[in-house]
């Protein structure tokens, strides 16, 4: 690579690949084999972007036109740090003309990737709005409902997060996940015009539909990929499920959710604790956990913290790893992940964004979520049989009103627990697991702090984030003036004064009501 000599860096990576496979077929440890196979594909990820950058050189002009996309995107993101949304605006549209004089050279590989993108980022240009008067125009709606602007704004949010997700599952490759994703964002969208002004409808009508066309788009391409041939030297796209090295972290260890540790300790760690009396009264050990609530509330440690509680083997897997480009094979992968999760005494499969692979069905769906939804729910129907060894499926969702109802049934997540955002007493737990063995001033009161932090709607994350920063800039400033500066009490609030939440307040009650009425 200093050499410029792409050719033969993007051959070695690939025989680096190579022998880290067969590295990891000869290793007797499951985990540290998993780990070669993981730097083995990073490898491989590695050459396909040297590729990429040689067929750029090959087209010089390209490369030029390439670079100044980026950074007039680059530009627009700051000019919206910076709330300027007209400045912004511009920088997008000069990104999309790039991206359209791209597309437009002949022979250049990945044209319709760049077609791609100049459609994103006009779309960006287009979502951005110059400051409007304090009037809304919903006001002008008849039957106006005041509730509606809230209403509004989430439905916004929600439908920009689904179409990002599916635009970077798209441009990642993971086909399945990004129809999904660019379907709901579409969804969203006409929910949104429903209740927009006449000009706003008609415009977000029509991004709901270039969603849909893209979503359709890619299901067209999906389906054409003709029945996977076996191919023997082909590692990259066979699905392998290793479980993790069993995780340590105990309930212990995390912060306050005295409710939720206390039911899941109830319903299902006691049966493998007390086998005997489990069986005496007919309480079979495993089953399903449904975990959901807001972003960065701690539902991924609660999950560790089960298999650590019970000494189960703890299979971690994202959607995108059960998702296939090829026609079946997202089934057989459910299939595959459940078989190897039974041969272990006991295990726990762990997915997160468990909405992805089981959402709400509806006729419009792709395919593959019409035969991949049913094989998941006959996976979990499984689970009493007498013959296989006990296993726990633990889903989480920061949106469990996406998910199919299905899977809400008795005997698939026969546990649904809320885990929400965290209390005084949890804040306070927080605050010292963070910041303790650090620096602090002596005037630091953590009382008050978390008294500060409990009246405004921050998650577990957002809490440890504050932490770390008030401890970045007190390392930075002790590095800058040679001698140790403590983590100050003026410091911690400042910080928590200038960090927005990750939730708001109608999120929040979205959470509530559905934890009420489920």
């Amino acid at each position: 690579i200093e050499q410029n000599d792409l050719p033969t860096a993007r051959q070695k990576y690939l025989q680096a690949a190579e022998l880290y496979c067969l590295l990891a077929q000869q290793n007797p440890s499951k985990t540290h084999s998993h780990q070669l196979l993981q730097h083995a594909l990073r490898l491989k990820k590695q050459a396909q972007q040297l590729q990429e950058q040689q067929n750029l050189e090959d087209f010089p002009h390209a490369s030029q036109l390439l670079q100044e996309a980026q950074d007039q995107e680059k530009l627009a993101q700051l000019a919206k740090e910076e709330n300027d949304p007209q400045d912004a605006k511009l920088h997008l549209l000069k990104a999309t003309e790039c991206y359209l004089k791209l597309a437009e050279i002949p022979s250049l590989p990945q044209r319709e990737y760049y077609l791609l993108k100049a459609k994103e980022t006009k779309a960006a240009a287009q979502k951005l709005k110059t400051p409007q008067p304090p009037t809304s125009p919903l006001s002008t709606l008849p039957n106006h409902d005041p509730s509606q602007p809230l209403r509004a704004e989430f439905l916004l949010k929600r439908a920009n997060e689904y179409e990002k997700r599916g635009l970077d599952a798209r441009d990642e490759g993971q086909t399945r996940r990004a129809i999904f994703c660019l379907n709901k964002a579409a969804e969203l969208l006409e929910q949104l015009a429903n209740v927009s002004s006449p000009k706003l409808k008609n415009a977000r009508q029509q991004k709901a539909q270039r969603l849909k066309n893209i979503a359709q788009e890619l299901e067209g391409n999906s389906n054409k990929q003709p029945q996977k041939q076996s191919d023997k030297n082909d590692t990259t796209e066979k699905s392998t499920f290793i479980p993790v090295e069993k995780p340590t972290i105990t309930f212990e260890d995390i912060a306050g959710l005295e409710t939720v540790k206390e039911e899941v300790r109830r319903k299902m760690l006691l049966p493998f604790q007390f086998p005997e009396q489990a069986e005496r009264f007919g309480i079979k050990k495993g089953g399903g956990i449904l975990l959901y609530g807001p972003p960065g509330t701690g539902k991924t440690m609660i999950a560790q913290a089960i298999a650590a509680e019970i000494d189960a083997a703890f299979f971690t897997v994202r959607p995108s790893e059960i998702m296939s480009k090829w026609v079946g094979d997202a089934e057989k992968n459910v299939n595959q992940l459940f078989e190897t999760a039974h041969k272990e005494e006991r295990s726990i499969i762990f997915i997160d964004e468990i909405e992805a692979l089981v959402p709400s069905r509806r006729e419009n769906d792709s395919n593959v979520m019409q035969r991949l939804v049913p094989q998941i729910l006959s996976e979990l129907e499984g689970f009493g049989a007498q013959n296989k060894n006990p296993l726990l499926f633990l889903g989480a969702t920061n949106e469990p009103w996406s998910l199919d109802p299905a899977i809400l049934r008795p005997g698939r997540f026969d546990v649904k627990i809320y885990v929400g955002l965290p209390d005084y007493p949890a804040i306070l737990k927080l605050l010292e697991l963070n910041l303790q063995n650090k620096p602090l001033a002596e005037d630091v009161n953590f009382e008050e702090i978390a008294k500060i932090l409990s009246k405004r709607l921050f998650s577990g994350a957002d809490i440890k984030n504050i932490c770390l920063r008030a401890a970045t800039e007190a390392f930075v400033a002790s590095v800058e003036t040679g001698q140790e500066v403590a983590i100050s009490q003026k410091n911690l609030l400042q910080i928590i004064e200038n960090t927005k939440p990750s939730i708001n307040k109608e999120d929040l009650q979205r959470f509530l009501d559905y934890a009420q009425n489920h």
